[in-house]
């Protein structure tokens, strides 16, 4: 599957979201596909559950999401949310989360 399917322009890991200086007059956000550059779905399937586990809480006996990264699917793939303001807020998993991507060569696309 390309990234042409999900009707978004595929974002390098080498843009923005990777590290550099956010333009903070606009809110942005990025979808994190479970589909890496060749195309191929990442496995294993709860990946981006255990991605998102990094800014989860538990309340009420229950796993509660971040609103900054969370967990979606779009189109029949599984997706992670991040949002741009967990650079400033957590910026210690954003690393670790931008590490995950390149090194699964895993596709970002920004979000609408």
């Amino acid at each position: 599957m390309s990234t042409a399917a999900l009707s978004t322009a595929n974002i390098h890991t080498s843009d923005p979201i990777a590290g550099q200086p956010a333009d903070h007059s606009k809110q942005r956000a990025w979808l994190i596909q479970g589909v890496n550059e060749e195309g191929q779905r990442f496995r294993p399937s709860d990946w981006a559950e255990r991605i998102c586990t990094l800014m989860a809480s538990f309340e009420g006996g229950r796993l509660q999401y971040s609103s900054l990264l969370y967990p979606v699917m779009l189109n029949g793939v599984k997706c992670v949310h991040l949002d741009d303001r967990l650079q400033s807020t957590a910026s210690g998993i954003h690393r670790q989360v931008m590490e995950f991507v390149a090194n699964n060569q895993l596709n970002v696309v920004e979000s609408l």
